[in-house]
């Protein structure tokens, strides 16, 4: 049971981290991206801050599955001894 849970804790908090940065008010780097995205696709059918809270909930959910991914063989593989 526990090592269901340790990766799935890791990867929602490494995710949430990931949306506060982005989404909290006074820009992030990382919201350059979907910023160019946006104005090479046709801007007049989504507002721009639309489409970037969208894009980074998708990368969000992107990265936990990513993090869960990584992490689920660490926590699930058994101690070994070398002798």
């Amino acid at each position: 049971m526990k090592k269901k849970i340790i990766p799935i804790g890791v990867s929602l908090a490494v995710a949430a981290a990931f949306l506060v940065i982005v989404l909290t008010p006074g820009g992030c780097a990382f919201n350059l991206i979907p910023y160019e995205i946006h104005e090479s696709m046709r801007p007049s059918e989504m507002s721009e801050s639309s489409f970037i809270k969208m894009f980074d909930v998708i990368f969000a959910i992107a990265l936990f599955f990513l993090i869960r991914w990584i992490v689920s063989p660490m926590v699930n593989t058994k101690g070994r001894s070398n002798k």
